[in-house]
């Protein structure tokens, strides 16, 4: 699987987001999801 970078990631699922409560630990670990190659799951809503 091909994956953007993780803050290219972070900035699209930020994107229309009012509030992100921990945004540093969204970007790790969406950077250990790029490492370990697999997707990661998030609650949008």
């Amino acid at each position: 699987m091909n994956f953007a970078d993780p803050k290219e990631q972070l900035e699209i699922i930020s994107k229309g987001s009012e509030e992100i409560i921990s945004e540093q630990e969204l970007l790790k670990k969406l950077e250990k999801s790029s490492k370990e190659n697999t997707p990661l799951r998030i609650k949008a809503g």
